[in-house]
Parts: structure tokens; C-alpha cells; sequence
């Protein structure tokens, strides 16, 4: 009996996770289905023909992908996996993100937070919306109680937050949990396109760059799961038919997963970034930078040197000397996360390790780095001075 739906959408940009999200969700929900709405059908089903014919191998129909009847309004995407109502019924729904590898079994998690709790659908509300509340973007409901949908007549789908929507929707319904509820699993990890993998950062999308305010991918508790499934044949066969794009994020996961994320990081610096968006100069070379670097220091331009030596390591990221001096500069500017992650890559490149040894710098900053926590005490146990 399929007694769960995943039911999500995806448009154009996000439709690469399309048939992962189906095939994560089926293979660790087997009485379950899942559809996707698109904001382009026809065009999907030509593109990934042949992916589709691997899911039907294995999971013949579990899944559907339909036309989303609100594509191409100017709604906000995000807003619609709310508005469509899905071709297949089940006892219950879970809309969530098309970004998503499922990991856990949903309805045994959720079903039992409404049997336990008294729920009428399993869900929370966001604590920092007060003025308009939100319920978040991940909804577990009974199929019955979700559809149809209220009347939304007086709603501004073009500008108004999804999760409010949400919120509003389930309100109309005459639904709602209380505010003291708190238990939101994501059931998997969330490789968000609008997030730095490891929340070093704010992500590439945000209007304001923050080194300080990065949400991550997560999902840690699932990487055993995850390095198992990937490596399952009947996922290899489908893998060779993914978008190119899902595909190196999907690299970039296994990397963290495995632990080579920073190995992968520095092999993209050698062999993909355009180096002539680093630099304003056709010719530049390490002993200039070297100069440079020493006028800024012995003027106490500190901040400066740092900017100057981060750029010579976009363009030398092989150079153990450069590497040093941005070590050195990052610990003098107190940013000792960061001076962690430098001697880590140079730990990796030939040598390194035996440099290290020989640099007195780590013995003097070694309370500065072990103070860090795990990653300071990682590292010293890399450099065997744990």
C-alpha cells in the first residue's frame, strides 16, 4: 500500500533534481510515490528520456511528472509545490524541497510526531516570524485535510513569501500547530543552490556577502547512507544520465561525505577558475608580489597585505611560500578558522606535511588553533601534534 506522496516542483533552474529526488525518495520510501510538477513538461520529459527509463526500470509506476497549472504566471516558484494539486492520491502528502536527497523514512518519522503530539499535520512555525508568520517549506499533511485548497483569492502569489502562504493556506483550512512544537527533521541533506556547501559563507545568490552568516548543506548524519547509495550499480546506471550540473554537486557532496572536500576546493582552483578575474594585470609574478606584500606589512597595512595575499593564492594555489605568508597574515589578523583551512591545503601538497614540521610557526599558535575546537584539534592530529 503507498500510503505517502512526495509532492514538490521544479522549474527550469531546479529541474536538474528532479529525477534524483524521485529516485532518493523511492529507493528509502518504497511504499510510497512521488510526483513533480514542472514548469516546463513537455521539454523535461525530451531532455531526460532516458534517465526516465531507468526510474521506470526500478520504480514503474511510483512516480509521475506532470505540467504545473501555475508555471509561467510570474508566482514565485518556490510558492507553487503549494498551489498545484497532484494527479495522485495517497493518506498523506509531503511537500517539500526539489532540492532534496531523502534519506529517512518520512511517514514513519512524521506520522508518528502527529499520533504522539496530537498534531493535525507535522510541521512548525518559523520563531522569527512574528508579524507573518511562516510555517516552513517542509509540510507532512493528510492528503484530505491539505486538498482541495482554500479559497487564496485576496493572496499576492507574485510577491508574498511561500511560507507565509503556507502558513495562511493552513489556517483557512482550519489547521494549525502550536507554536511550541518544534521538532522539524529534514529527513536528508538539502543541496541548496542558494547555500555554500559547508556554510563558510553566505551562498552565491544573497544580496550581501557574509563570512560570518553561511548556511550549509548539512545533512552529516546521512553521509554513510549516502557514500553506500551512490555506489549501489543500479544508481551508477542512472548517474551517467544526469545533468552535468547535478553531477558536479553531487561530486562536491561526496567530497565532504568522504572527507577530500578541501582536495576537491583546491583542484578547482588549479583547473577551473578563470584566473583573469583575479587579476587586473596581463603579467604578474611571485617576486613582485613579494614586494608588494612586504611594503604593506612594514606599513602596518595589514588588511591590505591579507586581500593581496589571497589573491597570490587564487593564482598559485600550489605554492606552498604564498600559502605561508597568507598563514601568517590570517593569524595576525586574529581569523584563525581560516589560517586552519590555509595549513590544512598545505598539508595536502607535496611536502607539506614535513614543511610544517619544520616551520615553528604551528608550536607557536598552537593554543590559538587547538582553542577552535574540532578543526583545530583535526588538523593537529593530521599534523601529529594532537
Amino acid at each position: 500500500m503507498n500510503n505517502l506522496l512526495f509532492f514538490t516542483y521544479a522549474d527550469k533552474k531546479y529541474e536538474i533534481f528532479a529525477i534524483p529526488y524521485v529516485w532518493f525518495a523511492l529507493k528509502n520510501n518504497p511504499n510510497s510515490m512521488v510526483e513533480i510538477t514542472l514548469e516546463d513538461h513537455n521539454r523535461f520529459i525530451s531532455r531526460y528520456a532516458s534517465s526516465i527509463s531507468v526510474l521506470n526500470r526500478h520504480f514503474e509506476g511510483k512516480f509521475r511528472f506532470s505540467q504545473s497549472k501555475f508555471s509561467g504566471k510570474g508566482i514565485i516558484p518556490n510558492t507553487i509545490r503549494f498551489l498545484d494539486t497532484p494527479t495522485i492520491e495517497c493518506d498523506f502528502v509531503y511537500i517539500g524541497d526539489i532540492d532534496l536527497l531523502v534519506f529517512d523514512d518520512v511517514y514513519r518519522i512524521h506520522n508518528n510526531f502527529i499520533v504522539k503530539y496530537n498534531l493535525p499535520f507535522s510541521n512548525i512555525i518559523r520563531d522569527d516570524s512574528v508579524q507573518k508568520p511562516r510555517l516552513t517549506g517542509l509540510h507532512f499533511c493528510k492528503f484530505d485535510k491539505f486538498y482541495p485548497a482554500p479559497d487564496l483569492s485576496d493572496i499576492d502569489f507574485h510577491s508574498e513569501n511561500d511560507e507565509h502562504i503556507l502558513y495562511l493556506y493552513m489556517s483557512r483550512k482550519g489547521y494549525m500547530v502550536s507554536s511550541e512544537f518544534k521538532k522539524r527533521p529534514e529527513c536528508g541533506i538539502h543541496i541548496s543552490l542558494n547555500r555554500d556547501p559547508q556554510g563558510r559563507t553566505t551562498g552565491p545568490n544573497a544580496g550581501v556577502y557574509s563570512c560570518t552568516a553561511g548556511l550549509s548543506w548539512g545533512g552529516n548524519a546521512y553521509y554513510d547512507r549516502f557514500l553506500s547509495q551512490i555506489k549501489d550499480i543500479n544508481f551508477l546506471e542512472l548517474l551517467s544520465d544526469l545533468d552535468y550540473e547535478f553531477k558536479f554537486i553531487l561530486l562536491t557532496l561526496e567530497a565532504m561525505a568522504a572527507g577530500y572536500f578541501e582536495k576537491l576546493h583546491w583542484l578547482a582552483l588549479n583547473h577551473l577558475l578563470d584566473k583573469r578575474l583575479v587579476s587586473n594585470k596581463k603579467q604578474y609574478s611571485i617576486k613582485e608580489f613579494n614586494r608588494n606584500r612586504d611594503i604593506l606589512i612594514a606599513g602596518k597595512l595589514l588588511d591590505e597585505a591579507e586581500h593581496l595575499t589571497k589573491n597570490a593564492c587564487l593564482l598559485w594555489p600550489n605554492n606552498i611560500d604564498t600559502l605561508r605568508k597568507l598563514a601568517w597574515i590570517l593569524m595576525a589578523n586574529g581569523k584563525i578558522l581560516e589560517t586552519i583551512s590555509v595549513l590544512d591545503t598545505i598539508i595536502d601538497l607535496p611536502s607539506g606535511k614535513d614543511f610544517l614540521k619544520k616551520w615553528d610557526f604551528v608550536p607557536k599558535n598552537i593554543n590559538r588553533i587547538r582553542g577552535q575546537g574540532p578543526e583545530g584539534e583535526l588538523f593537529l592530529k593530521k599534523l601529529s601534534l594532537g
